[in-house]
């Protein structure tokens, strides 16, 4: 497959996915407004909408990929309605339907969510300026990853997580680990991908969905988690230098 094929094969999943958002406003009774948002792997595609009262809600459809691990995404956005002290998204409602002749035997999820408040702190995740964020800000932000932390894990979910950091490790550095080194870690409840552009201000909330809500080995990172190594405080007294641009997702 050409770049040309690969263009012509994700502008057919764009179109078809805001064919699928239509009919996901027909069936929760929406009006869709602004701009349509696709997922970098146009699995997904959202936009704000209002209800029959006017509320402002977000409208979501991701096709099911079979591939797509771990498994308990499909139905976590819903789950993580069960995490509470957490400024976060709510589903409202949700439904599954068959994708038909586009993708056979696979489903779409439609959700309603609700709209969290304030603007991403960074679009692009980096920062470049200090945000200037108030002192209630971070007082939130350690209070919401500490109750985050607290959340119950499901049974099944550890051997999920070692399995994932496993094949991670596998595909990226070429080495195997021994799943016995994972015996004695204790696991916490975590936001697989917490930076600067899934953090709102100056009202805290954290963005994204919330799929991948799931167990993280407490005091390490893998690309974003719910509890950076730094603290809120020790990352607050960072000082960021003027140039070239800081990513501030928590070091491995």
């Amino acid at each position: 497959m050409d770049d040309a094929d690969v263009d012509a094969a994700v502008d057919e999943r764009r179109r078809w996915l805001t064919t699928q958002l239509e009919t996901a406003a027909d069936r929760f009774h929406l009006t869709p407004f602004g701009d349509i948002v696709n997922t970098y792997d146009m699995r997904s595609a959202g936009s704000p909408a209002r209800t029959t009262d006017l509320d402002s809600v977000w409208l979501r459809v991701v096709l099911e990929d079979p591939d797509y691990q771990p498994r308990c995404r499909w139905d976590s956005n819903v789950t993580a309605n069960a995490i509470t002290e957490v400024p976060k998204p709510v589903v409202l409602d949700w439904a599954d339907w068959n994708a038909g002749d586009y993708a056979p035997g696979r489903r779409v999820r439609g959700e309603v969510m609700t709209l969290v408040s304030g603007t991403a702190i960074s679009d692009d995740g980096l920062l470049r300026t200090d945000p200037q964020l108030p002192d209630q800000w971070w007082s939130d932000l350690d209070t919401a990853l500490t109750a985050l932390s607290r959340h119950p894990l499901p049974d099944h979910d550890e051997h999920d997580a070692v399995a994932s950091l496993i094949g991670h490790v596998r595909d990226h550095l070429g080495a195997e680990l021994d799943p016995a080194i994972f015996d004695t870690i204790v696991w916490t409840t975590a936001h697989g991908d917490l930076h600067w552009a899934n953090l709102t201000g100056p009202q805290l909330s954290i963005a994204d969905d919330w799929r991948s809500n799931q167990p993280r080995q407490r005091g390490r990172a893998r690309g974003g988690l719910e509890r950076p190594i730094e603290s809120p405080r020790e990352l607050r007294q960072r000082r960021l230098p003027p140039h070239p641009a800081v990513h501030c997702k928590p070091p491995p």
